[in-house]
């Protein structure tokens, strides 16, 4: 699974985007950093709340988001 993501991605952001191979690199490498840190957060988090409070929590922030990018397109 992480071998497609990664061709896929290369070709959509490299190829049809234009961007630099370094720069995707480095977003490669942040969104990774992203997805360990997310990890370690949910695991303390389920320390002091139940799953369905996270769960609830971040469809309200997901949400929230959606409704401030839409207002600022």
């Amino acid at each position: 699974m992480m071998n497609q993501t990664l061709a896929t991605t290369r070709h959509v952001f490299i190829k049809l985007h234009g961007m630099p191979e370094q720069m995707y690199a480095l977003l490669f490498g942040l969104n990774a950093i992203g997805m360990v840190g997310a990890s370690v957060l949910n695991r303390r988090l389920l320390r002091s709340f139940s799953p369905a409070a996270i769960l609830g929590a971040a469809v309200w922030g997901v949400l929230f988001a959606g409704i401030l990018l839409a207002a600022c397109a």
